[in-house]
This record gives structure tokens, sequence and C-alpha cells, in this order.
């Protein structure tokens, strides 16, 4: 059986808070130019935006929305040394891995439910000094 943390927990919620925000997308009129200003334009999905960034920012995360990049953010409070990092971006590599159905599921769902096709997940995660560790797209 395999055994969940609280990170793991976090994340699923933060993800089930965003597929929330399909919902409130099911009513809105019109076409706009991306994922960022379809948020902007309706209240409700602002609203559930919100919560889930709260959500995000509890577990360490920020969660922003750039265009039609959904942004998850988590910056160690410690700068590592390059080799140390180079081996902790290895570790993320391996447990994102596990979370690549979920985020490639947010991705698709709010791609069918917006008619915007470009949208993507993408996960940063920064050293202490704000380099960059580690990076995935879904």
């Amino acid at each position: 059986m395999k055994k969940f943390t609280s990170k793991t927990l976090t994340m699923s919620l933060v993800i089930a808070m965003l597929l929330a925000v399909l919902m409130a997308f099911s009513g809105c009129g019109g076409q706009p130019a991306n994922l960022e200003e379809y948020i902007e334009g309706n209240a409700e999905a602002q609203e559930q935006i919100e919560k889930a960034q709260e959500t995000a920012e509890n577990s360490g995360l920020e969660l922003t929305i750039e265009e039609n990049t959904i942004l998850y953010t988590h910056q160690y409070p410690t700068t590592y040394e390059p080799d140390v990092a180079a081996a902790m971006s290895a570790q993320l590599e391996e447990s994102f891995a596990s979370f690549e159905s979920m985020f490639t599921s947010l991705s698709d769902q709010m791609k069918e439910e917006t008619g915007i096709d470009d949208i993507v997940v993408r996960v940063l995660v920064l050293n202490g000094d704000g380099s960059e560790m580690y990076s995935v797209d879904y």
C-alpha cells in the first residue's frame, strides 16, 4: 500500500480545488485570449482560485496563473550548494513523476472546459537564492 505524505494530500487538495474552478467556467461567454483573462472575467472562478491559492500557501507553495500557465512555485528557505541542489533536483524529478497523471489531467480538463488549447501546468522549485533547481511542465 502506498503511503501518502501530507504534501501529497495537500497537492491533491489544491488540484481538486482547481478542478472545482472548471465548474465555474461552464457559464462563461465569449472567448478570452488566455486562461488568465478567462478567470478575471468570472467572479466565481476568481473566488475558487483564491481558495486554491490559500491552500497552496499553507503547504509552502505559491499558485499563480500567468497567461495560459498554472504555476506552482516552491522556494526553499535555504540556499543549497550546487552539488546538493543537483542531487535534490534528481530526487524532485523522481518525486514529481508520481504527480504526472494528476497535473496532466488538470491541464486536459482546463483545455476542454475553456476551449483554450495551450494551457500548461508548471511546477517550479527554487533554491533559497532564487535560482531554479527543478522545473517541469505538464
